[in-house]
């Protein structure tokens, strides 16, 4: 048998206001917690793992076209234990970063061919580090 956690236990283990956790479950990032005769929420290894794929997911600063709702339907399909959507919800998600990623990589190839006639060398430098940074992020 798994652990067993108070909603204060689970905070503590992810770092967050116990509220945080009250709040993840009210809008379904984790599985319902089953309660207790005295009504106090029970959460289980299952739960802190869940409460882990929620933060990472959402942890990124800028998600756009639609990918901060991907993410969270990512993680609401999990939270129902319906893995298999989640698992197609992914592939999709990750085929559109690829996409967003080929894009920006093309941005940056378009403003460099810009500097290379320009006085801009700084700017210049700054985006082969960039492209450095998208290329090593490619890759994980």
């Amino acid at each position: 048998m798994g652990n067993k956690y108070r909603t204060s236990e689970v905070a503590k283990i992810i770092g967050v206001h116990p509220n945080t956790v009250r709040l993840y479950e009210k809008y379904q990032l984790i599985p319902k917690a089953e309660r207790q005769d005295n009504g106090y929420r029970i959460f289980t290894d299952l739960h802190v793992e869940q409460f882990k794929l929620a933060r990472t997911a959402l942890k990124v600063e800028v998600l756009q076209n639609g990918l901060r709702k991907k993410a969270v339907d990512i993680i609401k399909a999990s939270a129902t234990k319906n893995f298999d959507a989640a698992i197609c919800l992914t592939e999709s998600y990750l085929s559109q970063i690829r996409t967003e990623q080929q894009n920006a990589e093309e941005t940056i190839e378009i403003v460099k061919q810009m500097l290379s006639d320009s006085h801009h060398r700084a700017e210049l430098e700054l985006l082969k580090k960039f492209r450095a940074f998208l290329k090593k992020n490619r890759k994980t």
